[in-house]
């Protein structure tokens, strides 16, 4: 009995055609096939073919092997003759499996369409030989990189196994299997790397993009441990708002940063704050005391002050993918003829502040324009602008005239 030909009908049917044993097996003929990716997973078909070609249904995309035998009378078989093949797959162009031997090699080309994913596996056997035995193969780009290294290993005679077991392939484009020429020193065997089971992949949902609108209003209030001191205050509101500038609630929660620098008795540190807009919700605020009198006794009795600087450039949210958010533009005002964003700024957009603002360097405090850094010290406070005095918002705080360096407004 010889095998003639191994085709599929379509991709859920195989059809196995052959030469019929004469005289005809008072039984019929007993197949057996596997996935070449599960050799482990050996089904029977029932009842036994009576002739070819054999029509099985149900098969899944990939590649077989298996055995056909003449069930003769008496419970008694003939040898098995082996087949095997691989159905053509729905998502890819070119071809769909490699096979190595104790002669060569082979790497074969395909094309994994736009939307879909595909398993890639790796199976082997050596018919003879003893000891442990290693067969191996890789998944490759077009560039011949490596992307997945493939590992069969065999001890003995019995069935052995593929490191690792399957891989899936989801990013189209043009790739290789390559199954690398049996080792056949101590045995002769061969290797075969298949795909199989393509499925249709589902893209993450598209994202909404937003931004957070900061403003800010500034208070005064007793203080609580100095009497006769006020302390002062600011406090931030956060607006998540849509594409089009409109408040919106956040669909997941967006956390926000933003740092700054502390001024105290005899030292400084910076500040941090991490405000959270929750889910459902479309602001939230931050409040920090710009300038507190605390009662440090005995180092630093009433009146101690400490200020907080808020660094605007530090401003910062993030969310959840796949949505995006970023920190919407800070709009500007002219100071001193020069034009600088400011929380609370007069004009939306340069060109507006440009149009409206004089030109000139900016002027008071100890830092007054002219250098190439990007801030500079403005009637006491420090403010972003082009070719300022310091490099950094920290160096111009601790140069700056007034406690502290004032608040960025």
């Amino acid at each position: 009995m010889t095998v003639i030909n191994l085709a599929y009908n379509n991709m859920a049917t195989l059809s196995i055609s052959f030469t019929p044993a004469s005289p005809s097996p008072a039984n019929g003929y007993r197949i057996k096939y596997w996935n070449v990716n599960t050799p482990g997973s050996v089904t029977t078909v029932s009842p036994n073919v009576s002739s070819s070609p054999a029509v099985i249904s149900g098969v899944a995309d990939g590649c077989y092997a298996g055995t056909i035998e003449a069930a003769c009378s008496g419970g008694q078989y003939s040898t098995p003759v082996n087949f095997n093949a691989c159905s053509a797959l729905s998502c890819i162009t070119g071809t769909n499996s490699a096979v190595g031997n104790c002669s060569s090699g082979q790497t074969s080309t395909f094309t994994l369409a736009s939307g879909y994913s595909v398993s890639i596996g790796m199976t082997g056997y050596y018919y003879s030989g003893t000891g442990t035995r290693t067969i191996t193969g890789a998944l490759l780009d077009n560039s011949n990189n490596v992307i997945q290294n493939f590992t069969y290993t065999q001890t003995g005679a019995s069935q052995g196994t593929t490191t690792p077991s399957s891989y899936t392939l989801s990013t189209a484009g043009t790739y290789k299997l390559q199954v690398n020429q049996v080792n056949c020193t101590n045995g002769s065997g061969t290797a075969t790397m298949s795909l199989s089971n393509c499925q249709t992949v589902t893209p993450p949902p598209s994202g909404n993009s937003y931004c957070v609108q900061v403003t800010s209003e500034s208070f005064t209030e007793s203080s609580q441990e100095c009497s006769g001191v006020t302390d002062s205050y600011t406090v931030y509101t956060f607006t998540l708002k849509d594409s089009n500038g409109n408040p919106v609630n956040a669909p997941s929660s967006v956390n926000i940063t933003f740092n700054g620098w502390t001024s105290y008795y005899g030292g400084g540190s910076t500040f941090s704050a991490n405000p959270v807009i929750s889910t459902g919700n479309q602001s939230t605020t931050s409040t920090v005391y710009t300038s507190q009198a605390l009662n440090g006794a005995p180092g630093c009795p009433c009146p101690c002050t400490t200020t907080i600087s808020v660094d605007e450039t530090t401003f910062a949210a993030f969310i959840a993918a796949p949505n995006s958010v970023t920190m919407c533009a800070l709009p500007y005002n002219c100071v001193s003829g020069n034009c600088v964003q400011a929380i609370n700024g007069t004009y939306a957009t340069l060109s507006a502040c440009q149009a409206a603002c004089t030109s000139g360097g900016g002027s008071g405090g100890s830092g007054g324009g002219g250098g190439t850094g990007t801030y500079d010290c403005v009637n006491g406070e420090c403010l972003q602008t082009v070719g300022g005095a310091y490099n950094s918002y920290t160096e111009c705080v601790q140069n700056c005239s007034g406690s502290g360096g004032g608040n960025l407004e």
